[in-house]
């Protein structure tokens, strides 16, 4: 059985992009293609989960389904995946189109600006220069 709902892959138009922070028309909620998509209810011709997407604009989305087949970038790509589809999670959540039951107010808080993990540690070690 896989959940799908048409919410969850509509939700991300007209938003920035989750991994670069481009507001492109192009931004679409893309599955997770990593390693561990069978257990995300992945497999051959058949997506994961729709609570398993990324909002990803045209060129990130493009760079992950590249990156998916380098087996050398198997555990970075499922890694830096998994994260931007907790960061879409919790965009949802903020958003109201996933709703908590039981949830009184919104508590999360977007970060002001999604930066990729390389680029934080060059910013550290220039820092630190």
């Amino acid at each position: 059985m896989i959940f799908e709902c048409q919410a969850l892959r509509d939700a991300p138009n007209g938003k920035p992009c989750i991994r670069c922070g481009a507001r492109r028309d192009t931004t679409v909620g893309a599955h997770y293609t990593g390693m561990r998509r069978g257990s995300y209810g992945g497999g051959m011709s058949q997506k994961c989960w729709d609570i398993c997407i990324a909002d990803l604009c045209d060129m990130c989305h493009a760079w992950m389904d590249r990156v998916s087949r380098e087996k050398s970038k198997a555990i970075e790509h499922s890694e830096e995946f998994q994260h931007l589809i907790i960061l879409t999670i919790m965009r949802r959540i903020d958003e109201g189109v996933i709703v908590i039951k039981g949830q009184r107010d919104k508590k999360y808080k977007p970060p002001s600006k999604i930066v990729p993990r390389r680029e934080l540690k060059a910013e550290a070690e220039r820092v630190q220069e």
